[in-house]
């Protein structure tokens, strides 16, 4: 029987699930389950899926009965400080790794429960938000990891994030692609910045560009900023009810010559 192959995407993109040589998450688990699938599937992992269908996929194709083989394997979730425990939907990354000193990538991996996700489900193509939202994932991801040392990870945090730029060149579909992390700069005086370009690849194929500088500060230190920032603003939104305020009334006069 010939090899099929198939790009295997999340069943929240059935407006994409209709083009040929694709199939949703759960008609692919369906055959694997029921045994139909009877000549050899060579499958793309491409987004939108759940955890436990990504694991169940992976023990299928790691059997070595040959009835499915995954090419590039099956993505594992990133793990860091922007996934909340017990709130996996968050991740919209796998695993970062370290490519050449000033680069790193990760597999874009979409899970369909992403809140983001949610009001464009009747496109065929990943919206540019959420696109920004991996972006920032990443940059976080590899700040924490790979740029500062043990005692900067223990000690500080991000504190802003500025000239963010976004070119948008094609757009990305709910298929396999990778997220690259490239430095750009890194400066450590008066405090340690760092500038960067987050872009996107699908099929050989460059589709977003995100440059961003962020700035890194002890957490006591950003603490303290974000105390008198916020103070300020309160005192700012105040200001024009004060001026509004009518002038105090005097108090009645009780008679008798006021003194």
């Amino acid at each position: 029987m010939p090899e099929e192959v198939l790009v295997v995407v999340g069943d929240r993109f059935p407006q994409f699930a209709a083009n040929r040589g694709t199939v949703t998450a759960s008609q692919l688990l369906e055959r694997l389950r029921s045994g139909e699938a009877h000549g050899p599937l060579r499958l793309a992992v491409g987004q939108g899926l759940l955890p436990q269908q990504l694991a169940e996929i992976e023990k299928f194709t790691a059997s070595g009965d040959g009835t499915a083989v995954c090419h590039g394997g099956v993505p594992v979730p990133a793990e860091h400080r922007v996934v909340r425990p017990g709130h996996p939907p968050t991740a919209l990354i796998g695993r970062v790794e370290r490519a050449a000193a000033d680069r790193f990538t990760a597999p874009l991996l979409l899970d369909e429960r992403v809140d983001l996700l949610q009001d464009r489900l009747s496109s065929q193509h990943v919206s540019a938000i959420t696109l920004l939202e991996a972006a920032r994932q990443t940059w976080v991801t590899v700040t924490e990891q790979f740029l500062l040392s043990d005692e900067e990870r223990a000690t500080c945090v991000i504190s802003e994030v500025t000239g963010v730029r976004a070119t948008y060149h094609h757009y990305v579909f709910p298929l396999p692609a990778t997220v690259e992390f490239r430095l750009t700069a890194h400066r450590k005086v008066p405090a340690q910045r760092f500038g960067f370009t987050v872009s996107f690849h699908q099929n050989q194929r460059l589709t977003t560009e995100i440059a961003a500088e962020i700035g890194v500060l002890p957490e006591a230190v950003a603490k303290k900023q974000e105390a008198l920032a916020a103070r300020q603003a309160l005192h700012d939104a105040l200001a024009p009810l004060r001026a509004a305020q009518p002038a105090t009334a005097a108090a009645p006069h009780q008679g008798g010559i006021p003194a």
